[in-house]
């Protein structure tokens, strides 16, 4: 279990922290709306739990994002587990999003020299 938590936060890991300090965002607004309602102040405790729910929302979608690249690692786990070949890794090298979980999967694969010498070649 832990093995599958730590390679989703590596094959994704600016959506995860991206959703961490949204989250932290949400939370802080939300003690804030508590403290509003509290004191008696509506108008500013309804904008804190509009401002607090765009943020889960927010979060949910960078998951959702998180979850793709998640199961492109898994994916290029899967093919490599037949062998190195470049032309697994090689549609995923354009940008850094696909690279990662690409780099990734490599490595734990046991792949990291052909991995480091194919994209020397690039």
């Amino acid at each position: 279990m832990l093995k599958k938590t730590k390679a989703y936060i590596k094959s994704a890991p600016q959506y995860n922290a991206t959703s961490l300090m949204v989250l932290g965002l949400a939370a802080d607004n939300a003690a804030r709306t508590i403290d509003y309602y509290a004191q008696g102040n509506t108008g500013d405790g309804i904008k804190g739990i509009i401002i607090s729910a765009l943020c889960v929302l927010v979060t949910g979608c960078l998951q959702i994002f998180a979850a793709e690249h998640y199961g492109l690692y898994k994916m290029t786990v899967a093919d490599l587990e037949k062998g190195w070949d470049e032309r697994i890794i090689a549609p995923m090298m354009k940008d850094w999003c696909t690279r990662q979980p690409a780099r990734c999967a490599a490595y734990d694969s046991g792949y990291k020299k052909e991995y480091k010498e194919f994209k020397k070649r690039l």
